[in-house]
């Protein structure tokens, strides 16, 4: 989002969303790629909604190739 050291802040409105959120939450990733709730349902969800975009993910991180501003 821009704003460096603010992941919590982030994380807690995400978690505050409604349920049928149409904001592309499964796009936001930590820093380095990898998807911040591997190996809960959530996480899962997350790496399938990715890869229905046709984005890679790959031991539960994604490339650099992907990222915004790279």
């Amino acid at each position: 989002a821009g704003f460096p050291r603010h992941a919590r802040f982030v994380g807690r409105l995400m978690s505050q969303l409604p349920g049928d959120t149409r904001l592309p939450w499964h796009r936001v990733l930590r820093g380095d790629g990898r998807i911040a709730l591997a190996g809960t349902p959530a996480g899962e969800e997350q790496v399938q909604r990715l890869r229905n975009e046709n984005v890679t993910v790959l031991s539960g991180r994604v490339p650099r190739q992907y990222f915004l501003g790279r």
